[in-house]
């Protein structure tokens, strides 16, 4: 079984052998730099750059950017099950977000979480393809990538 966990600050992948009652760690990797507050933090990017479209200015010191945090990370959540979410803030309204923006903003990030699988499936000789299950997880959200990119990292 392949185990992907990108959590808020990291990102973990581990290959388990589950035979009966039995689990046997075959191999594990990551990269403690990629976690979910990275995507977080496009969103928010997103949600600034809207805002500053209405004339609302970008946040000049990191404590005014908690509540387009905040909105960025419940933006990604409700994205997990809906195509589309409208975000509103104290300082304004953005246009609704969609599934389709949030992937292109973070394909590089998403990029990397393929890399890092990859990279922990080769150093062990294993090969992506024909894997029966797989268990993902991103900390308390599950993740807004499109079922097509999953299928296409693999192709």
């Amino acid at each position: 079984m392949l185990v992907v966990d990108l959590g808020g600050g990291g990102l973990q992948v581990c290959v388990v052998q589950v035979t009966g009652d039995d689990l046997e760690v075959i191999t594990t990797g990551g990269d403690a730099t990629l976690g979910g507050m990275d995507f977080d933090a496009r969103i928010a990017e997103a949600i600034a750059s809207d805002l500053s479209e209405q004339g609302v200015p970008k946040p000049d010191h990191p404590f005014d950017w908690a509540p387009l945090r905040t909105a960025a990370e419940s933006t990604k959540v409700a994205l997990s099950s809906q195509e589309q979410v409208d975000v509103t803030l104290p300082s304004g309204t953005v246009p609704p977000i969609n599934r389709e923006r949030v992937e292109a903003l973070t394909a590089d990030l998403a990029q990397r979480v393929t890399t890092v699988v990859r990279d922990v499936l080769e150093s062990n000789a294993l090969s992506p393809r024909g894997w029966t299950r797989c268990s993902s997880s991103a900390g308390r959200a599950p993740r807004p990538w499109s079922a097509a990119g999953s299928k296409r990292a693999w192709a």
